[in-house]
């Protein structure tokens, strides 16, 4: 179709920009029609043409023969919104393309992005005039031959494309970025089988406390100088008080080192890269890196830059589970800990990252080392497996309740394409359980030792005896997530 003043324009979105889009199109002799905004049942009209809602919008007559044009700021929202306004019968849209903002466009993306980039830019460049002069009709005859008889071409649905493109290949590693709910501690057993080996790092309860001491000024990180006297007392050594203040002295240093090269040399912790090797359970063991690692974790890192083998990144890859995966996901309820899923949107990652790692240390804290390997944990909240699969691969016993589960095929897909083994589902909730994980829906009162449990901001009153771990957002509310132990 093109574009010429006889063509007809609907306008998505009635906000500031899709003023300003309407002024400037309608200043060079276009016509727009009408708006559309998901207020449309609030607005009477849209600059003196109808205003509809998504709804209604499916009244608008010939749609297949109009143009529209995505008003929405946030370009990350163009996708969904032409997809659902697809659906209601729009054929030609202007937009910003998600292939195009991925660095992947086709030709159809470049098409249609160009000539939405003409009319932004044109209504930028006018943006001042407007508002000054509130020019109204005629428009300059250059600014609109830039525009006229420009084919726009029917709208093609967004091809989601799994790949990574994050990881750095080398000869013989890759330097990947590692979910830190994957990342742990060594497993050689070094230094007379040291204690919190083989363990996910935030919950090496030693080192996190080290670090909450120097971020947050948390309380004194015992078991942290416990750790370094139990790994040189002897004979020849002795940990003295003078020893002590040269174990803090060392590792504030590197502390502040570390936070200089964040703020000013994000890649050196791409050069330096901690080694990691793979563990036939599904996750990474370091084999040094420990305080770098740590330190970016302390910081809310979701990811942290490892150096590992090819072999070790290829199991993780694990090609002959992902070649067969169809999934059709725009926007997925959970993070997904898989290279080739870290560009696909998920809204929530934030607060289940952060939910995820609350939990497992609250557990590794109440528990202790190594007594929280053995407990069994049954998850009876709404989830596609995130929370469960971290877990699986510390506990002795990680049950998800199947009627729970949001989608059974992702969730069963995700099991085998990330090693989960210790993941198993259960029809009811019969056996005896250390730990139960729920929601806000849950209608049954459990009886285990902890109860851990998310709900939304306003419903915090009905869980004011728990104990408060955390808050984000999730699904666009404010959420808490807290604990209950048995007899509190």
């Amino acid at each position: 179709m093109k574009l010429n003043k006889e063509t007809p324009i609907v306008m998505y979105g009635c906000g500031y920009l899709g003023v300003l889009l309407f002024k400037t199109l309608e200043n060079l002799g276009f016509n727009v029609e009408c708006g559309i905004d998901k207020r449309g049942d609030e607005i009477d009209s849209f600059c003196g043409k109808p205003a509809y809602s998504l709804d209604t919008a499916k009244k608008i007559p010939d749609k297949d023969k109009k143009i529209l044009i995505i008003a929405v700021k946030n370009v990350f929202e163009h996708e969904p919104i032409v997809k659902k306004l697809n659906k209601l019968g729009f054929k030609y849209i202007l937009y910003k393309p998600k292939n195009v903002l991925e660095n992947m466009a086709d030709d159809y993306g470049k098409n249609i992005s160009d000539i939405y980039d003409k009319i932004l830019l044109l209504s930028r460049s006018k943006d001042q005039q407007i508002q000054s002069q509130q020019i109204q009709g005629g428009g300059g005859q250059q600014d609109y031959l830039l525009l006229d008889g420009l084919e726009i071409l029917p709208y093609q649905s967004y091809k989601k494309i799994y790949v990574d493109r994050y990881s750095i290949k080398q000869e013989d590693n890759v330097i990947a970025y590692i979910p830190v709910s994957m990342i742990f501690t060594d497993n050689r057993n070094i230094q007379n089988d040291l204690l919190w080996s083989d363990v996910p790092l935030f919950m090496s309860i030693p080192h996190s406390e080290l670090y909450d001491y120097f971020r947050f000024n948390a309380k004194y990180p015992e078991t942290y100088i416990k750790l370094c006297k139990d790994a040189v007392n002897s004979d020849e050594v002795k940990p003295t008080k003078m020893w002590v203040d040269n174990i803090f002295q060392n590792r504030y240093m590197i502390y502040q080192n570390m936070l200089n090269r964040l703020n000013f040399d994000h890649d050196f912790f791409i050069r330096n890269a901690a080694l990691a090797r793979w563990n036939a359970k599904g996750y990474f063991n370091l084999m040094g890196g420990k305080s770098r690692s740590t330190f970016l974790i302390s910081r809310d890192f979701n990811y942290v830059p490892l150096k590992i083998l090819k072999e070790d990144y290829d199991k993780w890859y694990n090609d002959a589970e992902f070649k067969n995966i169809s999934i059709d996901e725009d926007n997925f309820l959970e993070p997904i800990e898989h290279p080739a899923f870290f560009d696909i949107q998920c809204d929530n990652a934030q607060f289940y990252f952060l939910m995820q790692r609350a939990l497992m240390k609250f557990l590794a804290e109440y528990y202790g080392y190594p007594n929280f390997k053995s407990i069994s944990i049954l998850d009876v909240s709404k989830n596609n497996g995130f929370i469960a699969r971290g877990l699986s691969k510390t506990v002795k016993t990680m049950d998800v309740m199947k009627s729970k589960i949001d989608d059974e095929n992702l969730f069963f897909t995700l099991k085998n394409l990330l090693s989960a083994q210790n993941l198993n589902t259960v029809s009811d909730d019969s056996k005896n359980y250390d730990v139960i994980i729920t929601d806000e829906h849950s209608q049954k009162d459990y009886d285990a030792e902890i109860i851990f449990v998310s709900y939304a901001f306003e419903d915090r009153e009905k869980f004011s005896s728990y104990k408060k771990l955390g808050n984000g957002i999730k699904n666009y509310r404010q959420y808490e997530y807290a604990v209950k132990v048995r007899g509190t």
